[in-house]
């Protein structure tokens, strides 16, 4: 495939590579109306799973980046898109980022995936989706993208693939 001419031009000030990294942190805060649901993990811990439901079919599980939570202004930012979209939103906040240390010394990481898969069977079980799908940011994105190679010949049919 070749690689074609961009005509795109960035306008200032986000000819700054510094300042386009920062500007969303520094600049926007955009404001998301969560329902917490608190689900026991098999382990006798608990997962805080934040909702924000526009009554769709469909559903977006967005897992944050490392010390992230669903109060970053990218998980935010996502969730607003998303639900103007007529998406709905469940943002997992990992182990110990929901606000609340868990009962537990059981740390998440970038290779954890037991609780992202137990929140999708919960999700499964529990709702009436038709269609989940996966959106990880930075260390979430590399949650999503182990589970999917763990789940390569069995990925729960729910899970959008597109």
């Amino acid at each position: 495939m070749p690689i074609l001419p961009s005509t795109f031009k960035t306008i200032f000030p986000f000819t700054n590579k510094h300042f386009s990294t920062v500007y969303r942190t520094l600049f926007t805060n955009p404001k998301v109306n969560f329902v917490r649901k608190r689900i026991e993990t098999p382990d006798g811990d608990f997962l805080d799973l934040d909702f924000s439901t526009k009554s769709s079919k469909n559903v977006a599980l967005l897992i944050h980046g490392l010390e992230g939570s669903s109060n970053s202004s990218y998980i935010r930012s996502t969730t607003n898109y998303l639900n103007a979209n007529n998406i709905d939103v469940i943002v997992l906040n990992l182990r110990g980022c929901s606000g609340e240390s868990n009962k537990f010394f059981k740390a998440y990481h970038s290779g954890e995936t037991e609780d992202l898969n137990f929140v999708i069977n919960h999700i499964k079980t529990s709702y009436t989706y038709a269609a989940i799908s996966l959106v990880g940011f930075s260390m979430g994105g590399n949650i999503v993208l182990k589970y999917s190679g763990e789940k390569e010949n069995n990925m729960p049919k729910i899970i959008n693939r597109s």
